[in-house]
């Protein structure tokens, strides 16, 4: 039996991913509100916060795993 294409829902495209750019721009704003209105923003910025931590543990972990991989294949054709 074919799938009924009518009756299917497309859902939208995923919006981008924010950049390091981006959650920097964001972290500025935050730590500002912060500044000036007090705690109830504080949760924005330490979620930002982490965001950009996560960001920054990604690449390093994509950096160790590439050299990894080119210190095997270096030792392999030795």
């Amino acid at each position: 039996m074919q799938p009924n294409n009518q009756n299917q829902i497309k859902l939208p495209a995923a919006p981008p991913l924010p950049t390091r750019e981006d959650l920097e721009t964001a972290l500025n704003l935050f730590a500002k509100l912060v500044d000036k209105y007090g705690t109830d923003y504080l949760p924005f910025f330490l979620r930002i916060e982490r965001e950009l931590t996560a960001l920054e543990e990604e690449k390093d972990a994509l950096s160790r795993a590439r050299a990894r991989a080119r210190l095997q294949g270096s030792t392999r054709r030795a």
